[in-house]
Formats: C-alpha cells, sequence, structure tokens
C-alpha cells in the first residue's frame, strides 16, 4: 500500500492506495501546497481503491464517464473504490480530496468560508462577497501587484492565541478571457467556453503570476466587495457587522454535488463559528472606489498596520 501524508497548521489527511500512480498524481497537484510529512497524525484518512465493491453505500458518476465510483466510511475513514484509474478519474480524485480536507477542517474547529486570500509581508488579505462580486478579479489585480497567494475560492479559518489563522483550500482559478495576460503554455489549464474562461490548477498559480504560495497566513484585513458595471468594476461594501456578513459552514457543491451529501453523510455536519470581529485593526473600505484608489487603500492600511 502507498502512502502520503499532507498536512496545513493542524489538520493532516493521510492518502493510502494500491496505485502508485494515483499518489504521484496527489503530490503533483498539491505537494507544493500542503506539508507532506509522513510522520502527522491524520485527521482523516482516505483510501482509493482499485476494483468494484458491492457493499459501499454511495455511487458516483462523473461527467463524460459512464463507470461507476464506489464511496463509504466514517468520520475517520473514507474508502474510495474505483473500477481503474486513468486521466479521465483524476477529477473525481481530486475532488474527494479537497472535500475532504474541507471536512478535516471542519473537525478540528475551523469555519469554512468562500472567500480569496493574499498575503503582503505576513499580512493575509481576505476578499469576501457574493458570486460575481469580484472577489477573483481583485485577488488577480493583487497577484499583478506582488501580493503572495493564499487560496482562490475557499478558506477554513479558526482563532488562535496569536489571532486568526487563515488556511486555504486548493481549488483552480478561473481567469475570464478579458483578464488574461499571459499565455497558460507553461501551466495546466483547462477551458470552459459556456463561461468564457481559462482554469489554472492551484498548482500552477505561483508560475503564472510569478509569486510566492502559501497555505496558510495570519488574518491582517478582510475585504467586502462589490462588483459595481457604473463604475470600473471595482466597489468595496460597508459593513455594519463581520460575523453576521459572513454565511459560515458552507460545505459547497462541487462540480458533481452528490459528493457533498456523501461526505455530510459520512463525517456529519458542523456549525462552527470564528469571531472576526477580534481581528485586531480590522479595515473596511468603504463606498465607490475605482481600481486604483482600492489597490492603493489595501496597501495603505496594511503599512499602517505594521507601524511602516
Amino acid at each position: 500500500m502507498n502512502s502520503a501524508v499532507f498536512s496545513c497548521n493542524d489538520v493532516a489527511i493521510k492518502i493510502n492506495s494500491d496505485k502508485e500512480d494515483i499518489i504521484k498524481f496527489l503530490v503533483e497537484m498539491f505537494g507544493n501546497y500542503y506539508e507532506i510529512n509522513n510522520n502527522c497524525l491524520p485527521t482523516i484518512t482516505i483510501n482509493y481503491k482499485l476494483g468494484i465493491a458491492n457493499d459501499f453505500q454511495f455511487i458516483d458518476k462523473e461527467r463524460n464517464d459512464n463507470s461507476y465510483n464506489y464511496v463509504n466510511g466514517n468520520e475517520k475513514e473514507i474508502n474510495i473504490n474505483i473500477p481503474y484509474y486513468d486521466e479521465s478519474k483524476q477529477s473525481f480524485i481530486k475532488r474527494m480530496f479537497t472535500t475532504s480536507f474541507i471536512k478535516a477542517f471542519q473537525k478540528k474547529g475551523y469555519m469554512i468560508m468562500h472567500g480569496a486570500c493574499a498575503f503582503k509581508d505576513n499580512d493575509g488579505i481576505i476578499i469576501t462577497g457574493a458570486a460575481g462580486s469580484g472577489k477573483t478579479t481583485l485577488l488577480q489585480k493583487l497577484l499583478n501587484d506582488g501580493y503572495g497567494y493564499v487560496a482562490n475560492d475557499r478558506l477554513a479559518l479558526k482563532e488562535e492565541e496569536n489571532g486568526i489563522i487563515v488556511c486555504g483550500i486548493p481549488f483552480s482559478m478561473g481567469i475570464r478571457k478579458d483578464d488574461i495576460q499571459k499565455e497558460f503554455n507553461d501551466c495546466s489549464s483547462y477551458y470552459i467556453k459556456e463561461i468564457d474562461k481559462k482554469f489554472i490548477e492551484n498548482k500552477d498559480v505561483p508560475k503564472y503570476f510569478g509569486v510566492e504560495m502559501k497555505s496558510k497566513i495570519l488574518l491582517s484585513t478582510i475585504i467586502f466587495c462589490g462588483y459595481d458595471m457604473n463604475i470600473d468594476g471595482l466597489r468595496v461594501d460597508q459593513v455594519n457587522d463581520i460575523n453576521k456578513t459572513i454565511n459560515p459552514n458552507i460545505m459547497f457543491d462541487d462540480a458533481i454535488p452528490n459528493t457533498k451529501y456523501y461526505l455530510h453523510l459520512i463525517f456529519g455536519s458542523y456549525k462552527n463559528k470564528c469571531d472576526l470581529s477580534k481581528v485586531k485593526g480590522v479595515k473596511v473600505i468603504q463606498g465607490l472606489n475605482s481600481e486604483s484608489e482600492t489597490l492603493n487603500q489595501i496597501e495603505n492600511i496594511r503599512i499602517r498596520k505594521r507601524g511602516n
């Protein structure tokens, strides 16, 4: 049996597989993001096995795939049988890995939220808002200005003695056609015509933008953005209550939503909260701002916090 343990802060997932290529694939996808440390005690163990098992509780089927995958387990260990392994199974294998990591974070008391995260000088900056509010667009502007990358879409937050730690959950970044500034020749990417986007795999984001990547950072600033077609697109909303504005503990549908319900049934449901109002110096940029004003405000707030 081949094994690898992926860890982030105090959370770890152990992967076992009787197919070495599955371990190699997951290490290739996530090994430069999460730490590989086989000495860590796993929060959750995932067993990927080849072959059909008749006694498995749930079945899942990928798009454009005629075969089924079988899933069962408990809150500590999940078993996944796939009939064979090739490129067509990689999307399912990634999806089970990332959604299981979400559950592992929740088991350790983290709040899951929808948002992007960048950093500079170890100051973590969360960008959150409703779907279509410009989170990824603002994140890309920061990365183009030399900020580092933590995550594009999903975050795990937990209160610790020195503040609130933000851990990323590695999902690909969708870049709209109008925002593409570089070729994707050196990156693993795919195109979805219906929404006119190119998607970069998480592992290739640092290469595409030429920035540093971390899987965790200490939270410094929260930005609630909203898209406004009457200006240049970037707007930052006024927020009276940070905790009420963020909707935590969302499990999130993936490309095939069945996995969400499977893991709810296997691992249970969590209602973790994180008091974001305790973050020292949280600043909400208010009103309508141009792109340059928004980016300048973010940098000025960060510098003032550090006493520079």
